[in-house]
């Protein structure tokens, strides 16, 4: 197989745009894949996607959406589509995005005189790891876990835009999310006994507390997974099903299946 393999980059819709947006807040904001809560539509607000995510104000949003999306678009612009918060929406910022934003396109595989949607996904994924400075040996079989342990941005930042909203990653906080919740409630406690005790030392030993159990969530979610796929040759696959589910792959207006 090639090492490496032709990613072409071709102008997003505001659909696409608003699938990532969608993506995000399911990685972000909805950590625990049980939790069921409505995800952003073109009519959310701005202020309430900002209020969902936690979100920077418009000045630092609009520059941080430019390095994202590979955009140059001016603090007036951004404005524009940003303020006033309570009456712009999401739909704005897609079409805005979508003007000069651009998204990976992966051709088909052709193996044995057939094109394989899967195949091309898959060598695209392995170039992407590759190009990132990835040298293990990653073939279909291989076990996809300790890849998103140890390269956890490529497939948040590159692989899941071959399919926005269709690939469910999620981070598992697990026992560190725990201690630091724990870590955060023994310093509220440790502030109420101290603001009714009046004793400086209780108060600034949750003050610290509280301060290390914030940082220590923020500064670490836990390891990144897939549900229900184990390997790369299933993520290929799963790819490919979301693509032609959302018409976002190189067949996309073809609903026939590919060989």
């Amino acid at each position: 197989m090639k090492v490496d393999y032709p990613i072409q980059w071709v102008p997003v819709t505001p659909d696409y745009i608003l699938a990532s947006m969608q993506e995000e807040w399911r990685q972000i904001a909805l950590p625990d894949p049980t939790e069921e809560r409505e995800l952003p539509t073109f009519t959310t607000t701005i202020a309430q996607w900002r209020d969902l995510l936690d979100l920077l104000d418009w000045r630092r949003l609009g520059r941080a959406l430019n390095e994202a999306w590979g955009t140059s678009f001016s603090r007036q612009q951004w404005r524009e589509v940003l303020e006033p918060p309570r009456e712009k929406t999401l739909r704005q910022v897609c079409e805005l995005l979508a003007s000069q934003a651009k998204r990976p396109l992966v051709p088909p595989a052709t193996l044995l005189g057939h094109r394989c949607g899967s195949a091309g996904v898959f060598l695209a994924i392995r170039a992407m790891l590759i190009h990132a400075g990835v040298r293990d040996c990653v073939r279909p079989s291989t076990a996809l876990q300790p890849m998103l342990r140890k390269r956890p941005e490529v497939f948040l930042r590159q692989v899941a835009r071959l399919s926005p909203g269709g690939l469910p990653f999620a981070f598992r906080g697990g026992l560190w999310r725990t201690v630091t919740t724990l870590i955060c409630l023994l310093g509220v406690l440790l502030l109420v006994i101290g603001g009714t005790s009046d004793i400086p030392e209780i108060i600034l030993t949750g003050v610290v507390l509280c301060g290390a159990g914030w940082i220590g969530e923020l500064s670490y979610h836990g390891p990144l997974t897939l549900e229900n796929v184990t390997t790369f040759r299933q993520l290929a696959e799963l790819v490919v099903q979301k693509q032609q589910q959302y018409g976002f792959g190189p067949w996309a207006g073809d609903k026939r299946k590919l060989p």
